[in-house]
C-alpha cells in the first residue's frame, strides 16, 4: 500500500490546503484563495525577481517563464544538471524570502 504522507512528505501535507472532492464546491475554492489579485501578486512576484542579480534573473526567468527543462539548461549552460537545480535553488529561495518581506508569501 502506498502512503501518501511518505510521497510527499509529513511537512508537504501539513502545508497543502485542499478539500475532499465530495465537499468541494466553487465557494470553498474562492474562500481559500488570497485576497489578492493575480495581478498585485504577479507585480509582487516581478519587483521580487528585479532585485535578484542578473544572471540568477535571467536563469530564473528561462527555466519557469520560458518553461526550459533542467536538461535543455544544463546543455545550455555546459553544466550539470544536479549544479543546474543548486543555481536554480539558491536564487528561488532567496527570491521565496524577498517576496515574503514584501508582505506576501510564495507557495
Amino acid at each position: 500500500m502506498c502512503r501518501p504522507d511518505i510521497i510527499l512528505g509529513r511537512d508537504r501535507l501539513k502545508k497543502s490546503r485542499f478539500l475532499p472532492l465530495e465537499r468541494a464546491s466553487a465557494t470553498d475554492y474562492y474562500a481559500i484563495q488570497d485576497d489578492s489579485s493575480l495581478e498585485e501578486r504577479w507585480n509582487q512576484a516581478l519587483a521580487t525577481l528585479s532585485r535578484l542579480p542578473p544572471g540568477e534573473q535571467q536563469l530564473l526567468q528561462r527555466r519557469y517563464m520560458g518553461n526550459q527543462s533542467i536538461e535543455q539548461l544544463a546543455t545550455n549552460s555546459c553544466l550539470s544538471q544536479s549544479a543546474i537545480k543548486m543555481r536554480l535553488k539558491r536564487p528561488h529561495d532567496q527570491a521565496r524570502l524577498l517576496y515574503k518581506r514584501g508582505g506576501l508569501a510564495l507557495n
